[in-house]
């Protein structure tokens, strides 16, 4: 019986030491790139700075939307889709291979709603009807970090874009 005792604790130690590791905490990816992989149009305003529509009375508006790095990097320009009534939100675009690739997380990344008067687009007869911008090291700390949407309303606007961090 003394052996089943000696040959318990032995086991027991040899558990105990051999058995448990410490507790290791995971060790966390960080991620270094980001793509944008399309854009949702939530809402916008349909009444212009003027109180009226923005293609005059009751008119409604020819959206498109570029992406812009910064103020004046042009990354994508969508095409028109002419008079969009309020129901016709949201608008979309999912581009079929990760289309940005945001440089650096600190960049401010702009989606800028414009409403075409003519055929040409970025055109100075054209309206601005708002624009939503985005910093990516926003959303790469707290509970929610790396996101695959986020979303967010600024200038009149609400944007919800699709990501993906590598």
């Amino acid at each position: 019986m003394k052996n089943l005792f000696k040959k318990i604790a032995v086991l027991s130690i040899a558990m105990m030491v051999f058995g448990c590791s410490k507790d290791e905490s995971p060790t966390e990816v960080v991620k270094t790139k980001v793509k944008i992989t399309g854009y949702k149009i939530d809402n916008f305003s349909f009444v212009a700075p003027d109180g009226l529509g923005w293609d005059g009375i009751n008119g409604l508006p020819d959206v498109y939307v570029g992406l812009f790095n910064g103020t004046t990097t042009l990354v994508y320009n969508s095409n028109v889709v002419n008079n969009v009534p309020q129901s016709g939100l949201p608008l979309s675009d999912t581009f079929t291979s990760p289309y940005y690739t945001v440089p650096n997380f600190s960049d401010t990344i702009n989606i800028v709603v414009m409403d075409s008067d003519n055929s040409t687009l970025w055109a100075s007869s054209d309206d601005e009807i708002g624009y939503v911008p985005f910093i990516m090291n926003d959303y790469t700390t707290g509970a929610n970090k790396y996101p695959s949407t986020v979303t967010k309303t600024a200038n009149g606007v609400t944007v919800t874009l699709s990501l993906t961090w590598e």
